[in-house]
């Protein structure tokens, strides 16, 4: 059976005249190929397992380079946010093989993206740099243009005793980070009408950090809506 694999590799990948061999050329970053079998098998693992593909006539590559089951990748940049403790583990390739000797990415830190790949399941991956890829599911995931659902809360920071303003809001920081810029579009109106707030992340507390899914919008106590809780969409900008 053949398979279509993904140049995801931004340097492109390097193509071998056998297994291990010697390279021969390069094959061009978001082009694909179909594969062709090596010895009865779609693809097949060398003794360091690594996973091999015929592409041509002496022609092979390698996945740390390529991917299987990609609809499309891109040269992006920006910076994700592990949300999901012990899961975002750094792959070679796009849902590939775990990269050994290296750790789950803490939830909360932040790390650096070059390139943003769509799965054939619609799920976007990043590559954290020289072709270290992290599913999107267990992140941030800031490339996902449909927003997160959360529940919505207000306060009033002045009643807490704060200096804080009006222009932020509380988050589970391990979600959106402090510092975040949010566009939060509520389901239901505020007193004046507004649907859509823009908003920093500059607070947290006890109450979002053990709720995940759920914002607290900075707001002087007489424009707090009567509905008091809501749900809104959530865009990271």
């Amino acid at each position: 059976m053949s398979l279509i694999v993904t140049v995801t590799s931004g340097n492109g990948a390097s193509c071998y005249d056998s297994i291990n061999g010697n390279v021969t050329s390069t094959l061009p970053f978001e082009e694909q190929y179909t594969t062709y079998s090596i010895d009865g098998a779609d693809k097949q693992a060398d003794s360091n397992g690594t996973i091999w593909y015929n592409v041509g006539t002496d022609q092979f590559v390698n996945d740390t380079e390529v991917s299987e089951s990609v609809k499309s990748v891109t040269p992006k940049e920006g910076t994700v946010t592990i949300t999901t403790a012990d899961k975002a583990v750094l792959q070679h390739s796009v849902n590939g093989r775990t990269i050994d000797g290296r750790d789950p990415l803490e939830v909360g830190s932040q790390w650096h993206y070059t390139e943003v790949a769509v799965d054939a399941w619609d799920q976007n991956n990043y590559d954290l740099g020289d072709n270290q890829w992290v599913q999107g599911a267990y992140t941030d995931d800031p490339e996902n243009n449909t927003g997160t659902r959360v529940k919505v809360s207000f306060y009033d920071p002045a009643v807490l005793g704060s200096d804080m303003g009006y222009s932020g809001v509380a988050t589970n920081n391990a979600v959106f980070p402090k510092g975040t810029k949010l566009k939060i579009v509520l389901d239901d109106a505020l007193n004046d009408g507004t649907t859509t707030l823009e908003r920093t992340v500059n607070d947290t507390g006890t109450f979002v950090q053990t709720n995940p899914n759920q914002i607290d919008i900075a707001l002087p106590e007489a424009d707090i809506p009567s509905y008091g809780i809501t749900n809104a969409t959530v865009y990271v900008e």
